[in-house]
């Protein structure tokens, strides 16, 4: 589907923002295949489409093939450079980008656990390697996309950028939040020391169209729900709440930060009114088309709670001019129409 199904976003973004300052930009993309990441190329590539921005996309990936399933016969609109980020040679991105967004992760609970290794590995030595070729270059800004899970774990009131709260490292699923604060301690370090123009982004859980196969996450998975019309099944009844955000305000989002965000801050991003548990969302999405929730267990969840039962400050990037445009109800139609 083209744009994976976010055209009449776009068409909206395109009222409300100005992005203009990225036209006839080269910009490398890291983690163009996951729901942030593809939702953002995706937007380039209709920046150049219809507005006529003549971005320059580069996209880093373990796979050209990978990247031409991803995209289709918009791939044509991409430059691949095949390569692992823990260990690519970034002199193969050349030397006249202007911006870097950093998505590469690894955005899977399950393999926090089953791989914590690899997981580290790609936070620390990934956006190294990005931050050792900007200090190198003529580079205007890299985004670092880290999580609000580096918060750790607070109760009660609103979280700031400069909230921080406990993780427990005996935990291997640790290998997440812990990585991604070194991240940050890099980027900042660079920031510092080497001047590197570098930006982190926080966003709170991700939600949208885009659907990777692969992606066994709980919004992933009932989405694959509604396309085979077979009711969801739950592991537990969770109560606990989190914040959600649109991956199309993500993406206006991060682009806001590009343009506009002093370097070497750090940035949340959320929406403050979309707010829920994912037994919730599957309860609401099984309603609208005529499905059912099923539950091994009406526990709530045993899963990790970073992050769970928090509310994000995201006055800092509003500050910019950024506001979300679609709600979490207005999310979940989008969902229902698009799987339908």
């Amino acid at each position: 589907m083209l744009y994976h199904g976010y055209e009449a976003d776009f068409d909206e973004v395109v009222g409300r923002f100005d992005f203009s300052g990225l036209y006839t930009k080269k910009i490398l993309v890291t983690g163009a295949t996951g729901m942030i990441g593809a939702c953002l190329v995706d937007f380039f590539i209709y920046l150049n489409q219809n507005k006529s921005a003549n971005i320059k996309i580069k996209i880093l990936a373990r796979s050209s093939n990978g990247v031409l399933e991803t995209f289709g016969l918009n791939a044509d609109y991409i430059e691949v450079v095949e390569g692992d980020i823990r260990s690519v040679d970034t002199s193969r991105f050349g030397d006249d980008l202007d911006y870097i967004v950093n998505a590469a992760s690894i955005a899977n609970p399950a393999a926090y656990i089953s791989n914590p290794v690899e997981t580290i590995d790609t936070s620390i030595l990934g956006v190294r390697s990005l931050l050792d070729y900007a200090k190198s270059s003529k580079l205007e800004r890299i985004i670092h996309l880290s999580t609000v899970e580096v918060t750790g774990v607070v109760r009660g009131g609103i979280v700031s950028e400069d909230t921080i709260g406990g993780v427990d490292i005996m935990n291997t699923r640790a290998s997440y939040p812990e990585s991604k604060r070194l991240s940050e301690v890099y980027c900042r370090s660079y920031n510092s020391q080497y001047g590197t123009d570098v930006v982190i982004a926080r966003p709170v859980k991700t939600y949208g169209l885009y659907n990777n196969k692969s992606d066994n996450r709980a919004m992933a998975y009932m989405q694959r729900c509604m396309e085979a019309s077979t009711n969801i099944r739950l592991g537990t009844k969770a109560q606990s709440r989190y914040a959600l955000c649109y991956a199309v305000d993500v993406v206006t989002a991060i682009l806001t930060l590009l343009l506009h965000a002093k370097s070497g801050e750090t940035y949340n991003i959320a929406d403050g009114a979309s707010y829920a548990s994912i037994s919730d969302i599957a309860e609401e999405l099984a309603k609208r088309v005529g499905l059912s929730v099923e539950y091994e267990t009406l526990e709530d969840s045993k899963f990790s709670q970073i992050a769970s039962d928090m509310r994000y400050d995201s006055s800092k990037l509003e500050s910019l001019g950024w506001y979300p445009l679609t709600s979490l109800a207005d999310g979940m139609d989008k969902i229902v129409r698009f799987v339908r």
